[in-house]
């Protein structure tokens, strides 16, 4: 076991003793180099060895639009994998256990719109958030009110938290994040059609669940902006961040007193002393 890794997990070396966190065959942990979504992948499954999403007895509801003309929802729901993960990927098993055609974050698809996971990609802080929610929304993703979703949200320099209160505005909005990106802007934009419902402001948007998740991880602990407000959503996630995030969603996992519903790990609650 590498001396970085033991540096890096002491309220927790159990982990690293039962091959959860692996180091490279060089004996180095490389504790800046980046996380893929693969490597995301293997690393839950390892930890949370009993939890398999794609085997829960109702599928989840998958919040992706898809444009009638690309795909309908009988086709959708009938998608089987990802064509870029094969039987021989490293990964494959995994990626299979962990997610199917009810995976529903950061969706693409090639031009035979078949669905895509996009392996080697590496991932940013909000999208590790946004994997972390998926797989275990029932611990991470309490509800919050709107007051306290637009406060925290507004305190955040790089999260651009923005109320639409008729169509056009919601347009305009919608163009001036799209322009904003194809300039290479870092920061993320949150838009919601309060004119769909004047009552909340998330309005059915699809921009809801993604602010909760950056409040609840924020305000858990997990995935928090630093003292000036920077949050860096977009920013890469290394492996030493996501060592520190992981250990923190075990621990809350273990203080619900449900780990090992989701893990064989079970001397976890000895470590958390």
């Amino acid at each position: 076991m590498s001396s970085s890794m033991v540096g890096l997990w002491k309220p927790s070396n159990f982990m690293t003793d039962r091959g959860v966190l692996k180091g490279y065959p060089d004996g180095t942990f490389k504790p800046e180099n980046s996380v893929t979504k693969a490597e995301f992948t293997v690393i839950v499954a390892r930890l949370f060895d009993k939890y398999r999403s794609n085997t829960l007895p109702e599928p989840r509801y998958v919040r992706k639009q898809i444009d009638a003309n690309q795909l309908t929802e009988a086709k959708y729901t009938n998608i089987k994998g990802f064509v870029d993960v094969t039987n021989t990927y490293w990964a494959y098993k995994e990626i299979s256990e962990l997610y199917d055609s009810q995976f529903e974050y950061k969706f693409t698809f090639n031009g035979n719109y078949e669905l895509l996971f996009e392996p080697e990609h590496q991932l940013t802080r909000l999208e590790t958030a946004g994997l972390f929610a998926i797989c275990f929304d029932q611990f991470l993703n309490p509800d919050v009110t709107d007051k306290q979703l637009q406060e925290t949200l507004t305190k955040m320099k790089d999260v651009i938290f923005r109320i639409a209160k008729t169509p056009t505005e919601f347009s305009d909005m919608w163009k001036e994040q799209e322009e904003a990106e194809q300039r290479g802007d870092k920061t993320q934009h949150l838009i919601f059609a309060q004119f769909r419902n004047q009552d909340r402001i998330n309005g059915g948007d699809t921009a809801y669940p993604l602010a909760q998740t950056i409040v609840n991880f924020h305000n858990q602990g997990f995935i928090t902006a630093d003292a000036s407000g920077m949050l860096y959503p977009k920013g890469s996630l290394s492996r030493a961040q996501f060592s520190t995030i992981l250990y923190r969603i075990h621990k809350l996992v273990v203080s619900k007193k449900v780990f090992t519903k989701y893990s064989s790990i079970v001397s976890a609650a000895s470590h958390m002393k």
